[in-house]
């Protein structure tokens, strides 16, 4: 639940601070907001794979075979979401203007785009962290990594987004996205003993 909340407030969190900086930022955000959602539906199939063969990997005491799931599915997930990011890199205009076609969004949506993709690459490592947590059945890791995540989050959203604009809005996503992967990661150990 705790983590829910927190990852849900980050984003509406983003998109207030996104309205302090006028209609045209709001309308940008939210395109690029979309493509990330569109590519995290893709990525999430790959997760929900790895949730079902790492815990019965983890129920079986499993190691080696555990490893080898989570390292195939990295690399499939990661492939998938560097497909998808030249795609989106190369046909940013075309694709945005099936969702809107305001001349202004148009002329800047381009400035934004790099950190979108960066968010779609580092999302990987954290979509499926999620999965191998949650099929170790592990709440409290995946809470813990989200109330790390979202403090280094929100300190970056006030400080970068009230120097740079929305640069700074999207770096402190990058951050909360980093942040979830350096958390669940941090406590890694704890699925290891699942397996003494």
């Amino acid at each position: 639940f705790i983590r829910t909340l927190l990852l849900t407030s980050a984003f509406a969190w983003f998109t207030q601070r996104g309205v302090e900086l006028g209609v045209v930022v709001v309308a940008v955000n939210g395109v690029l907001l979309k493509f990330v959602e569109v590519i995290a539906f893709a990525l999430d199939g790959v997760a929900f794979s790895v949730e079902a063969l790492a815990a019965r990997a983890i129920g079986k005491k499993h190691w080696h075979k555990f490893v080898e799931i989570c390292k195939k599915s990295m690399i499939i997930s990661l492939a998938t979401a560097v497909v998808l990011s030249v795609l989106l890199f190369y046909f940013t205009l075309p694709l945005a203007s099936f969702i809107s076609t305001d001349p202004l969004m148009l002329d800047n949506i381009s400035e934004y785009k790099n950190w979108c993709i960066s968010l779609i690459l580092l999302g990987v490592f954290a979509y499926i962290l999620d999965g191998i947590f949650l099929a170790a059945a592990a709440g409290r890791g995946l809470r813990n990594g989200m109330i790390f995540a979202f403090a280094i989050y929100a300190i970056t959203l006030v400080s970068a987004g009230s120097i740079y604009g929305n640069h700074g809005l999207w770096f402190a996503l990058n951050i909360l996205m980093l942040g979830r992967v350096a958390g669940l990661w941090h406590q890694f150990a704890e699925i290891k003993a699942k397996f003494d």
